[in-house]
């Protein structure tokens, strides 16, 4: 009995393998593309209004120029960074398009 016992639990666990292997593989998920540029905008935008901000903080001598500076030069950065990942994008597309089929 322990032999036919012992060959039906292997066909059952035969039986889970092809049904595991059969099943529809899905891929990680991952951020899609107009996420990542939706919050690299908002990124970009944040940057915008904390320049205004250190600004205003400025002209009432509550911030250094450093401190100004700083903020300028990561808006800047952050919104040249945006500009760069858009190009790229829509080169790619536009290489996208030119292939042949």
């Amino acid at each position: 009995m322990d032999g036919i016992h012992t060959s039906s639990s292997y066909l059952r666990s035969v039986g889970t393998l092809d049904h595991l292997q059969n099943q529809k593989k899905t891929p990680p998920s991952s951020p899609n593309f107009s996420k990542i540029m939706g919050n690299m905008i908002e990124e970009v935008n944040k940057s915008q209004h904390e320049v205004e901000t250190t600004l205003r903080y400025f002209a009432f001598g509550k911030k250094e120029v450093h401190q100004v500076m700083m903020t300028l030069n990561r808006a800047d950065l952050t919104l040249k960074l945006a500009v760069e990942v858009r190009n790229k994008a829509i080169e790619a597309y536009q290489e996208i398009m030119r292939m042949s089929i």
